[in-house]
């Protein structure tokens, strides 16, 4: 069987294909030492939380969290080429800095508040630096204590909406609650697909005395207040677009993606910096990532981006921050990744593609 493309791998490992297409490619994985090395490295690179979330809903069978509508078409399974970033991604780096320990110990339900208070609207965007050993470090330590954690006992967890559809740009404009902005170098290159997300919840309830016993058995010496018991979080996400560009004429690839900037809401009383304390005074995190998370005195305003190996670069285009990841090691088409992550207002943009940092800077300097 010829060789799987990077993007059927991805597609994969983002369970984003159907029960058939996935018995054929663990089937060539399994035989595929080349594609099995490739996979690794695509698992190593993803972002941090998301491979957090997915690890632990696979590993600890998380079958609570309701979602819709998950049979989305794959075309790239002749080598088409497959593009990572989906909104939903970008939601969870957005509370990266909570959620790297928050989905080890929470499983939220949709329960009553009355009082709530926004606790994270980014205004900024920086990189996290995470190196491929911190993750493997991590990863082995929670699996240490995987006897420790009860997912049932630790909360409860409900995700509302998130449907995705085909669409055209008119249809998404009036779909989704924020200003949509298409690059204008792309005019010329064909439409492959436009898709929307739509505006999704996720509710965090809490049961803070399991909690509390996860943190301890996790070397937490800083614990959650116990007047948080049975109170909810809420992560609000205002759905998302996704356009795919293609230049037949010289293959290249470009996708782009932007959802507005996602929002955190606590229940009213919650000393929400007594809750990020603890969780990044955590003993199980490598050294240097409690370093890291002790000095984001601006976590709350601020969307911090992991940095894993220290690929990625802190950029400024046309005024908006930015942070970049651009691959300049390989001329094979298929193999090429490179991406850019811009805050335009409240929106977040992703571009990327199988093209090479110019013209993904072209493209991100186009956008309006």
């Amino acid at each position: 069987m010829k060789c799987l493309s990077e993007g059927s791998i991805q597609a994969y490992i983002d369970g984003e294909l159907s029960n058939t297409e996935i018995k054929e490619v663990e089937m060539h994985l399994f035989q595929c030492g080349k594609c099995k090395e490739v996979y690794k490295e695509l698992k190593s690179i993803n972002s941090f939380a998301v491979e957090k979330l997915q690890d632990y809903e696979r590993d600890f069978k998380i079958n609570h969290v309701e979602i819709e509508n998950r049979d989305i078409e794959v075309k790239n399974k002749k080598g088409e080429f497959k593009i990572m970033k989906k909104y939903k991604k970008i939601a969870a780096a957005a509370c990266a800095a909570i959620v790297i320990t928050t989905c080890v110990s929470v499983e939220p339900i949709r329960a009553s508040v009355i009082n709530a208070v926004s606790i994270f609207r980014a205004k900024d965007i920086k990189s996290v630096n995470i190196s491929l050993d911190d993750i493997t470090k991590l990863k082995n330590e929670l699996i240490d204590h995987k006897a420790d954690i009860n997912i049932d006992k630790i909360g409860k967890v409900k995700y509302q909406g998130g449907e995705q559809k085909n669409v055209t740009i008119d249809e998404a404009k009036k779909t989704l609650p924020f200003t949509i902005s298409i690059p204008q170098n792309m005019q010329s290159k064909e439409v492959k697909n436009i898709s929307i997300d739509k505006p999704s919840k996720m509710d965090f309830t809490l049961n803070v005395e399991n909690i509390n016993g996860l943190l301890k058995s996790l070397g937490g010496k800083k614990l959650f207040p116990k007047d948080l018991d049975g109170k909810t979080f809420s992560l609000n996400m205002a759905g998302g677009l996704s356009i795919m560009y293609e230049d037949s004429t010289n293959g290249d690839r470009i996708a782009v993606s932007e959802t507005k900037v996602p929002e955190i809401v606590a229940p009213d009383g919650a000393d929400v910096d007594e809750i990020f304390n603890a969780l990044s005074d955590l003993s199980v995190l490598p050294q240097d990532m409690q370093n890291q998370l002790k000095s984001m005195k601006d976590w709350k305003s601020t969307l911090y981006i992991p940095n894993v190996g220290g690929k990625s670069e802190e950029m400024n285009i046309n005024g908006m921050k930015a942070i970049g990841c651009f691959d300049t090691s390989q001329n094979d088409k298929e193999k090429i990744h490179s991406s850019i992550l811009v805050l335009k207002d409240n929106v977040l943009i992703s571009i990327d593609g199988n093209v090479d940092k110019n013209k993904l800077l072209e493209t991100a300097k186009s956008m309006r």
